[in-house]
């Protein structure tokens, strides 16, 4: 499940903003579909919200630092903003009874090139051995010919999908799901509840807009280009894009119930 940084943090404001009511129920929810779906291993990410994406937009990370000292102290400055957010919100998850385990993403995964080169799933291997739900998260991480890059959640998510053989994606968002045009411009937009992968990119009534934020990840328009790749996962089965302001949207998930968009692979 990969948790929008417009969900974690209010995107738009300056700083850092948690929504720490909004997680409280959020977790509440994972807690009590773990407690009822005991066989389901869940895999959290969640985005940097503005943590990250407004230091990243000053400091013009999007290609990386390479030897920039300036562009390096964006990046150091990116991690330090990113681990407080991701300890608030391991600490609201234990609170509130799932036994989360954070996994600083700097510390497991290497880029090349701005693409994921190696990834140290040990970590997350014993995490889920341990019955732990692992937290990583959107990051700048060191990449092997650009010195820093970004690397996004959304990458992480289908990258883990297809290490541990997931059979569903939820993106959690902060709109219902997909539309037939941009429901931010337009009150007319009309959810497209169901929709295959291949429909996408070819159906010319999907309209897909990046973030209304600051996003330097591009919005749900790079979710579905980071899944229209050739590397999809063999076992998924479905994404779901879903509004993390609706209550109850994970035990819904969890439970085939249909909420927001699925997207059929």
């Amino acid at each position: 499940m990969k948790i929008g940084g417009s969900i974690v943090t209010e995107k738009n404001r300056t700083g850092v903003f948690i929504r720490r009511k909004l997680l409280t129920e959020i977790a509440k929810d994972c807690a009590a579909a773990l407690s009822v779906n005991k066989n389901i291993q869940l895999i959290i990410i969640h985005g940097a919200g503005s943590a990250a994406h407004q230091v990243a937009k000053q400091y013009q990370l999007e290609n990386g630092t390479k030897n920039d000292s300036m562009k390096i102290e964006g990046a150091q400055l990116i991690h330090v903003a990113n681990q407080k957010l991701n300890l608030a919100i391991a600490e609201i998850f234990l609170n509130h009874g799932v036994n989360i385990a954070p996994v600083h993403t700097a510390s497991v995964i290497i880029q090349r090139g701005g693409k994921i080169n190696k990834c140290f799933y040990d970590v997350i291997d014993q995490a889920l051995g341990s019955n732990c739900v692992p937290l990583l998260y959107g990051e700048i991480v060191f990449d092997e010919t650009l010195g820093m890059t970004i690397c996004s959640g959304d990458v992480i998510a289908v990258d883990l999908a297809k290490k541990y053989n997931a059979s569903k994606i939820v993106f959690v968002s902060d709109i219902d799901g997909i539309f037939d045009k941009d429901p931010h411009v337009y009150r007319d937009a009309i959810i497209i509840k169901s929709i295959t992968l291949d429909s996408i990119t070819t159906n010319n009534k999907v309209t897909l807009s990046g973030s209304h934020n600051v996003d330097v990840t591009g919005g749900l328009k790079n979710k579905i280009a980071v899944l229209s790749g050739n590397d999809i996962p063999k076992s998924l089965k479905q994404v779901v894009v879903c509004n993390g302001f609706s209550a109850g949207f994970i035990s819904r998930a969890f439970n085939d119930i249909d909420d927001g968009t699925i997207i059929q692979i």
